[in-house]
């Protein structure tokens, strides 16, 4: 059942993502919408539903962080915490 509130638009952005003490790279967002992206991860995840997670760019310099609500074998989708997150992915490419 979709449960978006808007549309999501496709985008490549590389992030490194984060979750407790563990660094997962490369990764990167494939889609991104108000208030949620899905993030593409290598290899297999064991981030459950419900996790915060934290993705950050290359370089360090931004992050934002959102809830794992979806998972699939290509990776997790995300629910921001903040409104100003898909502004962050979605800008400088």
């Amino acid at each position: 059942m979709e449960h978006r509130f808007s549309h999501r638009q496709p985008v490549v952005r590389q992030v490194v993502l984060h979750y407790r003490n563990q660094c997962i790279s490369p990764c990167h967002v494939s889609d991104l919408g108000q208030g949620g992206a899905f993030v593409e991860v290598s290899g297999k995840s064991d981030i459950p539903l419900g996790a915060l997670v934290s993705l950050v760019w290359e370089d360090g310099q931004q992050h934002v962080e959102g809830l794992v609500v979806h998972q699939t074998s290509r990776g997790i989708g995300l629910m921001f915490r903040d409104e100003r997150a898909t502004n962050l992915l979605g800008g400088n490419k």
